[in-house]
């Protein structure tokens, strides 16, 4: 007896924590495709069409991208997974923010081209600078981690000044 109250009152317990986590569908322009989500991260491979802004994940734990495209251009060596990723145009620049700011931030970054000039800055709660870096023509991924006492991560920006594209795939982010 004791035992089946406990099943029933997990299967409840299950039930409310789906219910509370949503869909994990997208909004925005062109409506993207449900995110991969836990109660405490959302993530995103870009395999859907959109034009910034566009939003992926479900409230709270949302990621807002405020331009560039989600595109598939057919070459295998812009993406980490899937055939779309998202593309920050040449000579523009983008910012991610996040409704629940994240304590970690995984993604895969590339310039277009080997002559593509770029900037990528990640910005704590302040603003102030976490880290910078300048992609290469090679995808490569960058993890930015921050530990109880440090400040949680803000956004992201993104500046392609020349070149090309900068391309930016499997973005993942856990809210500590």
């Amino acid at each position: 007896m004791k035992r089946t109250i406990c099943l029933i009152f997990s299967a409840l317990l299950l039930a409310a924590f789906i219910a509370a986590c949503g869909s994990g569908g997208g909004s925005g322009a062109s409506n993207p495709p449900p995110s991969a989500q836990s109660p405490c991260n959302a993530s995103t491979s870009f395999e859907f069409d959109a034009t910034g802004p566009f939003c992926v994940g479900t409230s709270p734990y949302t990621a807002t991208f405020s331009s560039g495209v989600t595109k598939a251009s057919g070459r295998s060596d812009y993406y980490s997974s899937g055939d779309y990723a998202w593309h920050v145009l040449n000579e523009t620049s983008a910012t991610v923010t996040f409704e629940t700011l994240p304590s970690t931030l995984t993604f895969y970054v590339r310039g277009e081209i080997a002559s593509t000039v770029s900037d990528i800055q990640v910005l704590d709660e302040n603003g102030d600078l976490i880290m910078q870096m300048t992609p290469t023509n090679i995808l490569q991924q960058v993890i930015v981690n921050r530990t109880v006492g440090q400040t949680i991560i803000g956004s992201v920006v993104i500046t392609s000044t020349s070149g090309g594209d900068v391309v930016i795939d499997d973005f993942i982010f856990l809210i500590a």
